[in-house]
């Protein structure tokens, strides 16, 4: 047995085993914990509700019995009502009365040792003096006035306080303690049903605990099992995923392997056959051919083959083409005709055959010939039409390739014929230019112009002549260059000797095979037409339309460019002649005022050299001084243009000229100021002129004022005169006749004076 023992002591306990032994341990220290607290406060309420009855009950009686002179009795004297008090102290249960003043002192006990003994320093008085009733379960002779009571195990302490009035001030404390056997009773009972529920209800809550644990042991069993089950299944899964993925890992690198052979060609040859090569050898097909549609290249099949006779190639030609244009993969045995759809299960040994395209576009078929094992499989299939997708990017790569290879040689050709504008001011020389990078664009044998000469238009060949003339009249009416003057729109024969719009004659003549035309028009209207012909290689296509109508384009620009270019030579030549040959002094200024071009005339008016006056300030020619300056110079700014202004100008020499200057601003493409363009008239001797026909009308002016002065003073003085004689011949005294005779001598005077 103790062996027994000791070995289930060293064996490790189980799970279940430690949840057991920890589990009764936790419900034990919590019943435990829950049964002594439970009791505490089973014990506290039932004490504090037997107290306050038992201490209101004894204040009630206490209060109705006793006096309250009771409280006011002097130390050392019985106080009144002590009768009385010794029949409470006698009763039943009472095993100690004592009742305290105010202050704290014992005013009548039972036991007459007591009597007049002060407790102040006793809390519980203290607060029974507060008006608090305080009870309580103590062992006797914790205190030293409990000497007399340690024949008791316990007691009920009771304090409470007296009052005669409700509400009334507190004038003492009742100090009870009593043996109530029935409320111990009632305590003892009241913990044995406590520890009792609470054992129970310990045992309840382990064996639940218990109960849970071996269920949910049971549950982890079960969901043990389960996952397992689960793990083994999830390992199969696994394990054929894995396979899966193998398999698609290898097909992810034949794909990878043929990718980056695609990726290292830009010609559409050798991309198809690197991609048969890398199918052959990582797959192991037998072999295979790729082939593009017609119309996917120029017009032209192109076929790839490898390792496959063509006899195959050519029974199975029209199948590809089907698929190519229908998008869809596949198997077709290679004794038999009949498709095998492509979502069997299972492919009959034969040839497979998949699109190749980009996105929506067809391109072509790629076909293989049996793979090394027995038979196909959609993820053979799944394969090849992943191939096909890879190969339709490269030939569309290739063909981009080649197309912005094309459009660089478009755009070399037609930035070096540009670049010969600027060197090339000839019209004929431009549209030489021209045509040679149009023959050169369209792999054209010769081309050149033709412009409209009546009801004809003649036809110069300008690039490679041929044979015949180099320049041909064609009525308007019978030839291809005619109609597309007069419609306005391009025309192409490809095959000269039979299209009713070429003239026939002179295409035979000339040797012509094809012909393409296109106009040229300036402004909106046709002004002539740019042809080439007997392209090298093929027909004419759109394309070359195209190419022709930008050259066209240039063509007709330059021709505007040197018709401009000869307009502006002959304004020029104007202008420099009319500018030489003004008398008046035509001079411009930059916005700071100084001087940049002076006329022939103005160097004559000013009497400087070419050249002496360019940069010089214009103010320090201002004769009428800073202010005259600054007015001309506002009324210029304020209105942008003064006309006939008259102000004086100081020459080197000393000599002063009296100019009238018109005036405004030169402004650049972007309405800036860039200067200031001024004429200016020499009024020197128009001024003195003017000033000696001035001093002449004054004079003429001052002479005829003398005249009607004279005259209108000389009609009162022959009156007076008149007037003086008459008086004289009348008057007989001797002073009259002396003073009419003053009158006459000073009147002749006057007239005199006047004539």
């Amino acid at each position: 047995m103790l062996g027994r023992l000791q070995a289930l002591m060293l064996r490790r306990p189980s799970v279940s085993q430690r949840f057991a032994l920890l589990s009764f341990g936790c419900v034990l220290a919590i019943t435990v914990l829950v049964c002594v607290a439970s009791s505490a406060v089973l014990r506290h309420e039932l004490v504090k509700h037997d107290g306050a009855v038992t201490g209101d009950l004894a204040s009630r009686l206490f209060t109705s019995s006793v006096p309250v002179e009771f409280f006011l009795a002097p130390t050392g004297t019985a106080p009144t009502g002590a009768a009385r008090l010794r029949e409470f102290a006698r009763s039943e249960q009472v095993v100690r009365f004592m009742v305290y003043g105010a202050d704290g002192r014992v005013l009548w006990s039972d036991d007459a040792s007591l009597t007049d003994h002060h407790f102040g320093e006793n809390a519980k008085v203290a607060a029974a003096l507060r008006g608090e009733t305080i009870a309580e379960i103590s062992q006797p002779g914790a205190e030293g006035h409990h000497s007399s009571l340690r024949g008791f195990p316990r007691l009920e302490e009771v304090y409470t306080p007296v009052r005669y009035q409700p509400n009334g001030p507190i004038v003492g404390v009742i100090e009870l303690y009593r043996a109530p056997a029935t409320l111990f009773a009632v305590l003892d009972h009241g913990v044995v049903v406590v520890w009792v529920l609470g054992g129970i209800a310990g045992i309840v809550l382990y064996l639940t605990l218990i109960t849970v644990a071996r269920n949910c042991a049971r549950t982890q069993v079960r969901l043990e099992a389960e996952l397992a089950g689960y793990a083994r299944v999830l390992e199969a899964r696994v394990d054929e995923r894995t396979r899966e993925l193998a398999q698609k890992a290898k097909y992810l690198s034949i794909l990878y392997a043929v990718s980056s052979a695609l990726g290292r060609s830009l010609e559409t040859r050798e991309i198809l056959g690197r991609a048969l090569d890398e199918l052959a050898d990582g797959k192991g097909f037998e072999g295979g051919w790729i082939q593009l549609l017609p119309d996917e290249n120029d017009g032209v099949p192109l076929v790839v083959r490898h390792g496959i006779s063509e006899d195959v190639v050519q029974r199975f030609a029209a199948r590809a083409n089907a698929v190519a244009r229908s998008g869809q993969a596949c198997v077709v045995a290679l004794e038999e005709t009949s498709y095998v759809l492509s979502d069997a299960a299972e492919w009959a040994r034969g040839l497979a055959l998949a699109p190749i395209g980009v996105g929506e576009r067809s391109l072509g078929t790629l076909a293989v010939a049996g793979p090394g094992i027995d038979r196909f499989t959609p993820d053979d299939t799944q394969l090849l039409s992943s191939v096909g997708r890879q190969i339709g990017v490269a030939v569309g790569n290739a063909r981009l390739y080649a197309a912005t290879r094309e459009r660089e040689h478009e755009a070399r050709v037609l930035y070096e014929t540009i670049g010969r504008f600027g060197e090339l001011t000839d019209c004929q020389s431009l549209l030489a230019a021209i045509m040679e990078g149009a023959v050169s664009l369209t792999q054209a044998s010769y081309g050149g112009t033709g412009f409209a000469d009546g009801d004809e238009m003649v036809m110069r060949r300008l690039v490679a002549p041929e044979r015949g003339p180099t320049v041909l009249r064609l009525r308007i009416a019978e030839c291809l260059a005619g109609l597309t003057f007069t419609s306005g729109v391009p025309q192409v024969a490809n095959d000269a000797a039979q299209d009713s719009r070429v003239n026939r004659a002179s295409a035979r003549s000339l040797g012509v095979r094809n012909l393409a035309c296109v106009p040229l028009q300036r402004r909106g209207r046709v002004i002539g037409v740019l042809f080439v012909g007997n392209k090298e290689v093929g027909p004419f296509t759109e394309q070359d339309v195209v190419r022709l109508r930008a050259f066209a384009h240039h063509a007709a620009v330059a021709l505007e460019n040197a018709r401009l270019l000869r307009e502006t030579k002959n304004t020029k030549e104007s202008l420099e002649n009319l500018i030489a040959s003004s008398v008046d002094a035509i001079v411009t200024l930059d916005p700071l005022g100084r001087i940049t071009f002076v006329s022939k005339g103005g160097q004559r008016m000013f009497g400087c050299g070419d050249g002496e006056m360019i940069g010089r300030p214009v103010r320090a020619l201002w004769a009428c001084g800073p202010r005259d300056f600054r007015t001309f110079r506002a009324r210029l700014v304020r209105s942008g243009r003064v006309e006939n202004y008259e102000t004086e100008l100081a020459m080197d020499n000393g000599a002063r000229l009296v100019v009238n200057i018109s005036a405004s601003f030169l402004r650049g493409a972007a309405g800036e100021v860039t200067g200031v363009l001024a004429v200016v008239k020499d009024v020197t001797s128009l001024r003195r002129l003017h000033e000696q026909i001035v001093r002449s009308e004054r004079l003429a002016a001052a002479g005829l004022l003398a005249a009607g002065v004279a005259h209108e003073v000389g009609n009162p003085l022959t009156c007076i005169s008149s007037l003086a004689q008459v008086l004289m011949a009348r008057a007989s005294d001797k002073a009259i006749r002396r003073g009419l005779e003053d009158i006459e001598v000073h009147v002749g005077r006057i007239e005199r004076i006047v004539q």
